[in-house]
């Protein structure tokens, strides 16, 4: 009896010390993930769980949805919120001026893009679309979150908020061989 005593708190003690090694390492790979702002606005910018992923997951801990919340929006303001609205539809033809007329004729969709443009502009005025797209409510569910955020590209509305979301979404995931080769 004392045989198999010993042997099951000799195993335990093994079992212990993996725990606890397992839990430092997760704990070290948790303190580097605050560093990095681009984890938190990966998330932020998915439209089927905003910032409200954090604050459902993270109810228990609001300095976690605070730090979350604010990497995201620092990211934002520091990195792209001043890019300016760059249209990547098809170049038109430059308006030339009828012989008969004088009068440029423009290509048939020049007013409606324009019209977009600024009233997406006057609406919105100077706001910050990182807060309206976390404030605006999604109607479906997204299927491919980098062909959603390409469409928004010619959005005046999601523009600049478009750019950072497909550089960000389109960072590859980490492979096992890179996460040994951080790890040494």
């Amino acid at each position: 009896m004392q045989e198999i005593f010993t042997l099951i708190h000799s195993h335990s003690r093994f079992i212990d010390i993996v725990v606890e090694c397992s839990a430092n390492l997760l704990n070290r790979y948790y303190s580097l993930a605050d560093r990095v702002s681009v984890l938190y606005a990966a998330v932020a910018l998915d439209p089927d769980t905003k910032l409200r992923y954090f604050e459902i997951e993270w109810c228990d801990h609001p300095d976690w949805i605070l730090l979350a919340t604010t990497k995201s929006k620092y990211l934002w303001t520091m990195e792209y919120r001043t890019l300016q609205y760059i249209d990547t539809t098809l170049a038109q033809p430059s308006p030339t001026p009828t012989a008969s007329t004088g009068f440029l004729i423009l290509p048939d969709d020049t007013l409606s893009r324009w019209k977009q443009k600024n009233r997406a502009r006057l609406t919105h005025g100077e706001s910050n679309q990182f807060d309206r797209f976390q404030a605006a409510e999604e109607e479906e569910e997204v299927p491919d979150i980098l062909a959603y955020w390409a469409a928004q590209l010619n959005n005046p509305r999601w523009s600049q908020l478009a750019h950072m979301a497909l550089e960000i979404h389109c960072i590859p995931a980490m492979r096992a061989e890179v996460a040994r080769a951080f790890s040494r």
